[in-house]
């Protein structure tokens, strides 16, 4: 049998390779966004709420509401074992449930900061109790975190919470490890304007706390943080979070150097309250 002439080859090789090229920039253009989270399925969120308590016929009149998004520290990535003490409560897939670890709709199956930070803020506030929907994604740049499925998780959540509880307080994002500039992930600026504006294109309004963060297992990232800084002050509805790159002591972290141990957990719900608190744009 012969082999194919060298020319041949080349010819089709060139035109495989014009072919994937093509295909990269339909596939990456904002207008099929949609259609490739139609593709890309968001199935390791935590949903199973068997033995989880419901809440029914709740009055959430003076309780604090919120959503949560980023990466696996805004979800379900910490050492877990954390029970709230106080009225804290978890939304997810239009059902209120008493709040417990690991907590409904985020990804990963550990501990999160957010029964903490509802044990605080009735604590040390007039709340009568917390809501908090999770929403975040682990390992997500803020690019991924624009995109279906993520983006439209969020936004599906931000309905849900409107439709049935009458209102968002604020979105609690903790972002930007994956941004770090080691693994060179594009314009954080560029990539946080854009999601803004997506967001209140939406018709999402509620305020944006937006964490400093930058480190996981490697170094701070003081330009990514002086970018997240100016963020907070140039544009309003963005407020302050909490630095959680003042946390890398070990105590503070997990063995793997990035998600937060117990004690890391406390001083960062310790830091979102303060920033939940004070509502700072600058």
């Amino acid at each position: 049998m012969r082999s194919a002439h060298p020319r041949y080859l080349a010819i089709i090789g060139l035109l495989l390779a014009t072919n994937a090229v093509a295909l990269f920039f339909v596939f990456n253009s904002p207008q099929l966004y949609r259609f490739k989270g139609l593709l890309v399925q968001d199935a390791s969120r935590f949903s199973n709420a068997s033995g989880r308590a419901t809440v029914l016929g709740l009055d959430t009149a003076g309780y604090a509401i919120f959503l949560t998004y980023g990466q696996s520290n805004s979800v379900n990535s910490g050492q877990i074992g954390y029970v709230p003490r106080h009225n804290v409560l978890n939304f997810h897939n239009g059902v209120l449930y008493r709040y417990e670890d690991p907590a409904l709709g985020g990804q990963g199956q550990q501990g999160s900061v957010w029964g903490r930070v509802g044990d605080r803020l009735v604590e040390q506030t007039a709340y009568a109790g917390a809501v908090f929907a999770l929403a975040g994604a682990n390992g997500k740049t803020l690019e991924q975190l624009s995109r279906p499925p993520y983006y439209d998780y969020l936004v599906h959540e931000y309905a849900a919470l409107q439709q049935q509880l009458g209102r968002v307080d604020a979105i609690l994002v903790h972002q930007g490890e994956a941004n770090h500039r080691h693994r060179q992930a594009g314009d954080y600026r560029r990539a946080f304007l854009a999601f803004e504006q997506q967001l209140r294109r939406d018709g999402i309004t509620a305020p944006l706390y937006l964490a400093q963060a930058s480190y996981c297992g490697n170094s701070v990232d003081p330009q990514l943080l002086a970018v997240q800084d100016r963020l907070i002050r140039e544009l309003p509805g963005v407020l302050r979070g909490p630095n959680t790159d003042t946390l890398i002591e070990p105590r503070y972290r997990l063995p793997d150097r990035c998600h937060f141990s117990a004690e890391g957990l406390d001083a960062a719900a310790t830091l979102w309250v303060q920033s939940l608190i004070q509502a700072s744009e600058n």
